[in-house]
């Protein structure tokens, strides 16, 4: 199995005003790692990184960030050993849809039950 990952950033968390001046501050970043595999499925796993203070200098207003800009900021930190656990998630999440150990449903068909609307039950 062949998959492609990748990073999609989901969503910012941002303090209005902070300390440093500045608003709009961001502080936390949900992102989606995600693969597809070569069946076209698709395996997610959630994380959520953390931002620290803004940088002193070279702050970027929040209206001019972009994914790329943000993905810089989180996507290097992750030690690899996590990185390798969400992976592991994408992949199990893909095989589960590829490859289900279990299903749901009847060997038989009904015929269409109709309702008669007196009242009572089908």
């Amino acid at each position: 199995m062949a998959t492609t990952y990748s990073w999609k950033v989901v969503e910012l968390a941002y303090n209005f005003s902070h300390e440093s001046g500045n608003s709009n501050v961001v502080n936390a970043v949900t992102c989606w790692y995600y693969g597809i595999s070569d069946k076209s499925t698709l395996g997610v796993s959630q994380v959520v990184f953390t931002l620290g203070d803004p940088p002193s200098e070279g702050f970027i207003a929040y209206e001019n960030l972009t994914e790329e800009t943000i993905l810089g900021w989180c996507t290097p930190t992750m030690d690899a050993d996590v990185l390798s656990m969400h992976a592991a998630e994408v992949n199990r999440k893909i095989q589960e849809i590829e490859e289900p150990l279990e299903g749901h449903g009847l060997p038989w068909t009904y015929e269409q039950i109709e309702h008669t609307g007196d009242g009572g039950e089908f």
